[in-house]
């Protein structure tokens, strides 16, 4: 027997091994065509219910979910969403939807995001294919509402990949305990080189979590790459990146043509990630609280790995040993530095803060060889 906890009355419920939670659940098989239409499978779902969708062939629609209605779309041998009219989202949700195993695209068409969840809705994507080179974004988590995206491939967006925006959530995860995806448990995200946002722009109010994960045999991965921008967060954006793997390799943010991450009154938390292989800044921050944890890898980016803007904290967590600081951050090359540098405005310049577990200075070096801009306040 097991029992359960219901509500803040703290009643007890106990279910025995043989007994289960009653779910609504009908299941049809929807194999797109001229004449057999996966929206018309939605429109007949019951309000209030949930109802699994399995699907096979190329559907070439524009789905709309609608608020009460609970839908899991479950993609067979290959299955495909095709934008009808290439000027909308192809899929839009204000209800709770679950999309597994689906190709998703709008090859030519111009709208303004490819799959959206507006409203207080849910969309959930796992082992997919998303890809909408003429859209302005790929995926938008907009106006209170709730995205995942897992083990999945996202590519396309002239203006980015994402966007996460007025208190929307995204949860971006790499995990072996999902359902394969194209790449398996790996989630790979790209956008346009001349894209005006980040691959992932997220602001006022919003939160991202990217989530990387192992078992026994396999380690998940998110793999931001070979874009113009990584992430850009803005106006109140949370962002939380945690890779249990012990790889900083498998949340990567590399390739991009400008910087890796952008903060500007936002707050970062990275746990083992790598900012690598960047043109522009690896983190370049502004009136944010961003912290680093050990593990994490920032370097090879052309500018610097780490500028600390005017009103900005930096807190860099966990380095252990006296060659953590130039391994980590490819110091000695001018790689952390803080702006504004003049003596007039010296008391509003960022700060990077080291704490660690007695981590010195190698021998025969200097902060200053460190390449720490001397308006930081540097703390070892």
């Amino acid at each position: 027997m097991k029992w359960f906890i219901l509500g803040s009355a703290g009643v007890l419920m106990a279910l025995t091994a043989g007994q289960a939670l009653a779910v609504d659940r009908p299941t049809v098989n929807v194999a797109c065509s001229a004449k057999k239409k996966l929206q018309a499978a939605i429109d007949k779902a019951k309000a209030g219910s949930e109802t699994t969708i399995n699907v096979t062939g190329n559907c070439v629609e524009n789905l709309e979910i609608p608020a009460g209605k609970t839908i899991y779309l479950v993609g067979k041998s290959g299955a495909t969403i095709t934008a009808a009219n290439g000027a909308w989202d192809t899929v839009n949700s204000i209800g709770r939807t679950n999309i597994y195993s689906m190709n998703i695209v709008n090859p030519s068409g111009t709208a303004d995001v490819l799959v959206s969840v507006e409203k207080g809705g849910v969309l959930e994507i796992f082992g997919s294919t998303l890809s909408a080179p003429q859209a302005n974004y790929v995926f938008g988590v907009w106006q209170g509402s709730t995205g995942r995206l897992s083990n999945s491939r996202l590519t396309g967006g002239t203006q980015g990949g994402i966007n996460i925006w007025e208190r929307g959530l995204l949860r971006i995860e790499g995990r072996p305990d999902r359902i394969s995806g194209p790449d398996g448990a790996t989630t790979t995200i790209t956008s346009s080189r001349t894209a005006q946002d980040g691959v992932v722009s997220c602001g006022v109010g919003s939160s991202l979590w990217i989530d990387v994960r192992k078992n026994a045999s396999t380690a998940g991965q998110v793999l931001i790459k070979d874009s113009y921008r990584g992430l850009d967060l803005s106006s109140g954006c949370s962002a939380y990146l945690d890779n249990k793997t012990g790889d900083a390799n498998n949340l990567k943010i590399s390739g991009m043509s400008n910087r890796g991450v952008g903060a500007n009154h936002s707050m970062l938390v990275l746990r083992t990630a790598a900012i690598t292989g960047n043109g522009g800044t690896g983190i370049d921050a502004v009136l944010s609280n961003v912290e680093i944890g050990g593990g994490s890898s920032l370097s090879g980016n052309s500018s610097a790995d780490i500028i600390s803007g005017p009103g900005n904290t930096f807190m860099i967590q966990g380095w252990d040993g006296p060659n953590a600081i130039p391994d980590a951050f490819n110091a000695g090359d001018g790689e952390l530095w803080c702006w504004p540098n003049s003596e007039a405005s010296a008391d509003n310049a960022g700060k990077i803060t080291i704490v660690n577990n007695g981590v010195q200075v190698p021998a025969g070096k200097t902060i200053g060889d460190l390449g720490v801009d001397d308006r930081c306040t540097f703390v070892e």
